[in-house]
């Protein structure tokens, strides 16, 4: 890894490592009901209509900013604070699986979700890679915000498709 990302994964990864989580990392309840009812709106499963819901809690944030949302700060805490709604998404999705499914579906998902951590430092690193100057972390946060948004969506759809058994 290198720039935008390693320094957001380090950042995040040390936070943990130290038992604190950092206040930016907790999910807003309001956030996550946000994207729940688009996704709620979209029926089951609607994967055109769910991949709209991304960047929804950016907009809403970006609106409330104003005009200030222009600067690179506030674009960066505005994407972040969407990736982490949906990580946090994620990881209720995954508990609900992992209660449900099988042992050897269980392995397959904990790889699916090891391997989807290390594709997105890669993707969004390379993205990043593109970016002149201070934009190279703007794309980051963006980048990571749509990454953990696809993910959750995958389980979230795992999880109705099954439902309708």
């Amino acid at each position: 890894m290198r720039g935008p990302v390693a320094a957001l994964v380090m950042f995040w990864s040390c936070a943990l490592n130290a038992g604190a989580q950092p206040a930016r990392d907790i999910p807003q309840p309001a956030d996550r009901e946000l994207i729940v009812n688009c996704l709620g709106n979209s029926g089951a499963p609607a994967f055109a209509s769910d991949r709209a819901c991304i960047g929804l809690i950016d907009h809403h944030c970006a609106d409330a900013i104003g005009e200030s949302y222009g600067d690179n700060p506030s674009m960066i805490n505005c994407a972040s604070r969407e990736r982490v709604a949906w990580d946090s998404l994620r990881d209720e999705y995954a508990t609900a699986l992992h209660a449900r499914e099988n042992a050897s579906q269980n392995a397959s998902l904990d790889a699916t979700l090891a391997e989807a951590q290390r594709w997105t430092e890669t993707r969004c690193d390379y993205e990043a890679s593109f970016s002149p100057g201070d934009l190279e972390r703007i794309t980051a946060a963006t980048c990571l915000r749509t990454q953990a948004a696809e993910i959750a969506l995958l389980l979230h759809w795992r999880l109705v498709e099954r439902s309708n058994y």
